[in-house]
């Protein structure tokens, strides 16, 4: 598993679980979905196990992520937190293609939580860096995830008032968002939204 084989040697400074029912609790729901395979090879290593143990004890949340986002528990442990990451970026950036409002919604919430445990676990394990953790990495996520809830929101917009809003696509969005990038020029056919602020 490349993630146990990127955690530093020293050791990160991993949570120590406070009842480990709690984590129990987070594997017997886990070994439920299609990350069972990836859950027992990460248990059977010492650390992995010391960090999943600590990560689903200590933060409900992150246990409900792993839940809920089976695939990007599996990426993060197979292929680790950098490439695991990228592939929720090309996840969000399809959601401009989505079918409908209610798949697009759906597409946004499973990245959201797949891109924290990602996040979660890489800090944790003293894989990424402070900076990464809360820098650059997530803030382009969150940004691109602020665009295209906006641009869902434009699509509602444009249906209900019959207003027809010309929007770049994803790839064509100036990038990367977050070195000085503030806003995104929108024209549309009536005074309505010209400029919309990130």
């Amino acid at each position: 598993m490349r993630f146990l084989n990127l955690i530093p040697e020293r050791g990160p400074s991993l949570p120590l679980p406070t009842d480990l029912a709690q984590a129990n609790l987070a594997f017997a729901a886990l070994a439920e979905t299609p990350a069972a395979e990836a859950l027992t090879a990460a248990l059977a290593h010492d650390m992995g196990r010391a960090l999943l143990e600590g990560a689903f004890d200590g933060s409900p949340y992150l246990a409900r992520a792993a839940e809920k986002t089976p695939q990007a528990f599996i990426d993060c442990l197979n292929i680790g937190p950098d490439a695991a990451f990228a592939q929720i970026i090309t996840t969000l950036e399809s959601v401009a293609s989505a079918s409908s409002q209610l798949a697009a919604m759906a597409t946004l919430r499973e990245a959201k939580l797949g891109g924290a445990l990602i996040i979660g676990l890489a800090d944790l394990a003293g894989i990424w860096t402070l900076e990464q953790v809360t820098g650059g990495v997530s803030e382009r996520a969150w940004r691109l995830a602020t665009l295209l809830a906006i641009n869902l929101a434009l699509n509602r917009l444009n249906v209900a008032n019959g207003i027809e809003i010309k929007r770049a696509s994803p790839h064509e969005w100036p990038e990367p968002f977050h070195e000085g990038t503030t806003c995104r020029q929108i024209t549309c056919d009536r005074p309505c939204l010209s400029l919309i602020h990130i």
